[in-house]
């Protein structure tokens, strides 16, 4: 059986490079919608699971406050 842990590499003066689980980060984003809960669950950077995301083709969600309508508040 195969593993689905892949070396990324992080970048910086030494060329670190983690390994991260892509299906366990692919599976997380799905579940939570967000590169910031992801990371957090991930413990990685958002800007690695983006990386990963992108290069498997996953479409990104751009994330949009709920707005707040002053003719629906009442007094």
């Amino acid at each position: 059986m195969r593993s689905n842990i892949k070396e990324v590499f992080i970048g910086g003066k030494v060329g670190m490079k983690k390994q991260f689980d892509e299906a366990r980060i692919i599976g997380l984003y799905e579940k939570y919608k967000t590169l910031q809960r992801t990371a957090l669950s991930a413990d990685c950077s958002p800007t690695t699971v983006k990386k990963i995301l992108v290069k498997n083709g996953i479409e990104l969600n751009t994330y949009k406050a709920p707005r707040l309508h002053i003719g629906s508040l009442k007094y």
